[in-house]
C-alpha cells in the first residue's frame, strides 16, 4: 500500500525547546513530503517550535492541557476527552506517539481499528526502580496498556529496544529500530583547531541527573589543573541548573564555566569548541553528539547504550565509563594534547554522521514502517 492511503497523527506533549522535539521539527515535515497525510497534535502549552513546524508544512492543533502531574485526574481527564474528540472526529490510519503522557492518554482514548505506534526517544527512568511504588505502577501502566492496544514500538537503537522490551513485558515482534538522524547540512564541518592554551568544552543537553552534568563538573575541575584557561560550556536548561551553578561556585571554576540555556545557535557553538562531552547515564540515541561529530568534533562519551551505537572508541572519539570524573578528565586531556588524533576523529565523525545517521534516511525508515503496517507485514 502506498503512503497516500495513510492519514497519520502525531501525538506529543509540547512543543518546546527539546530533543525529541527538535527531532520531531526535522523528521515529520520530511515524513509529510514523502507523500503522507501528516499533522501534529501537542496536549499542553508552551510550543514556541509550533511555528517552526507550521512553516515546514505540518499543521499542528493545541488541545491546551494546564499541566500538573500524572495524577491530577482533574486536568488529564478534560485533555483526554478532547483528544478522543479529535480522533473520533479526523479519523487517523495511524496515531503516533511520543514520550510518556502521550503514550499512555492515546492508548485509552484510542479508537477502535486505529494502529498505535510509539517511539521510544529513552530508557525511563523507572523502569529500574522496582521497589519503588510509583515507579512500578508507571511501568505497569505503560506495559499493560501497549499489550492491550497492540501497539508497535519505534526505538531509536538496539540497546533500547531490549531494555524495553524486557521492562514492557512486550514481545521483540513489535519493535523495530530507527536510528535518529540530523541533517549533516546544518552542521558545517570545520577543520580540527587546536587551542594549547585556552581549548573550549562543550556540553548540550537538558539538565537532568542522568545527563552528567555534576560529572562533567567534576571532571574539568581536573582538567583546569593542566589547561587552567579551559573554558566549558553547558548549552541547555532543566531542574538541575540552580544545584550545578552552586556546585560551579564550590569548586571554584564558576567564571570558567557558561550556563548559556536553551539556544538555537547550535552550529555555531559547536563550531567554536574543541571538545564534545556527554557522560550520560543512559540515552535512547543523543541527537547531540551527531550534531558534534557532523561539525568535525572529537567526542568524549559514556559506554551506556544509546551512545554506544553513535560513537565508535578511538575512532570518532573516546569512550569512558559512566560517573567517571577521572575517566572523563583523561579521555578529554589525552585528545587535547594530541591535535593530530583529535583531527582525525573529527574527520571520522563526520563521515560517520554522513553514512549513518541522516535525517532522510530516517524519514524514509519510517515512512517504510508505516507502509509494513498497512499491509499487514508488522
Amino acid at each position: 500500500m502506498k503512503p497516500s492511503s495513510l492519514k497519520l497523527l502525531y501525538v506529543l506533549g509540547t512543543l518546546d525547546y527539546g530533543g525529541v522535539q527538535v527531532l520531531a521539527t526535522e523528521l515529520f515535515p520530511r515524513v509529510k513530503a514523502r507523500g503522507v497525510d501528516a499533522e501534529v497534535v501537542v496536549l499542553g502549552n508552551g510550543n514556541p517550535l509550533a511555528k517552526v513546524m507550521a512553516e515546514r508544512g505540518v499543521r499542528v492543533s493545541n488541545l491546551e492541557h494546564p499541566g500538573g502531574a500524572i495524577y491530577r485526574l482533574d486536568t488529564w481527564i478534560p485533555t483526554a476527552k478532547k483528544l478522543h474528540a479529535y480522533i473520533r472526529l479526523h479519523r487517523p490510519t495511524i496515531v503516533h506517539t511520543h514520550l510518556y503522557m502521550p503514550d499512555v492518554v492515546a492508548r485509552l482514548v484510542g479508537r477502535t481499528g486505529t494502529t498505535l505506534v510509539t517511539t521510544l526517544h529513552s530508557v525511563d527512568p523507572w523502569w529500574a526502580e522496582p521497589d519503588r511504588l510509583r515507579s512500578r505502577a508507571k511501568t505497569y501502566l505503560d506495559g499493560s496498556l501497549a499489550r492491550w492496544r497492540e501497539v508497535r514500538f519505534i526505538a531509536v537503537s538496539q540497546g533500547l529496544a531490549s531494555a524495553a522490551a524486557a521492562a514492557l513485558r512486550v514481545s521483540a515482534a513489535r519493535f523495530r529500530v530507527i536510528l535518529n538522524g540530523i541533517d549533516p547540512d546544518r552542521f558545517p564541518f570545520r577543520s580540527y583547531r587546536s587551542r594549547p592554551s585556552a581549548p573550549r568544552l562543550i556540553q548540550i543537553g537538558r539538565m537532568e541527573e542522568r545527563k552528567g552534568h555534576f560529572v562533567a563538573l567534576a571532571a574539568f575541575f581536573r582538567i583546569l589543573e593542566e589547561f587552567p584557561q579551559s573554558q566549558l560550556a553547558f548549552a541547555g536548561d532543566g531542574p538541575l541548573r540552580c544545584r550545578l551553578e552552586a556546585e560551579a561556585r564550590a569548586l571554584g571554576v564558576r567564571d570558567r564555566v557558561s550556563f548559556l540555556g536553551f539556544r538555537d545557535d547550535i552550529p555555531a557553538l559547536l563550531g567554536d569548541s574543541d571538545v564534545f562531552w556527554m557522560p550520560s547515564r543512559c540515552e535512547g540515541l543523543g541527537i547531540a553528539p551527531l550534531e558534534a561529530m557532523a561539525c568535525g568534533l572529537p567526542t568524549v562519551t559514556t559506554n551506556v547504550p544509546g551512545l554506544r551505537e553513535v560513537a565508535v572508541d578511538g575512532v570518532t572519539g573516546l569512550v569512558v565509563p559512566p560517573e567517571s570524573p577521572d575517566a572523563l578528565a583523561q579521555a578529554t586531556l589525552r585528545i587535547l594534547k594530541d591535535p593530530g588524533l583529535a583531527a582525525r576523529m573529527g574527520l571520522a565523525g563526520r563521515e560517520r554522521v554522513i553514512e549513518n545517521f541522516s535525517i532522510d534516511k530516517t524519514a524514509e525508515e519510517y515512512v517504510r514502517a508505516y507502509e509494513d503496517i498497512l499491509s499487514g507485514r508488522w
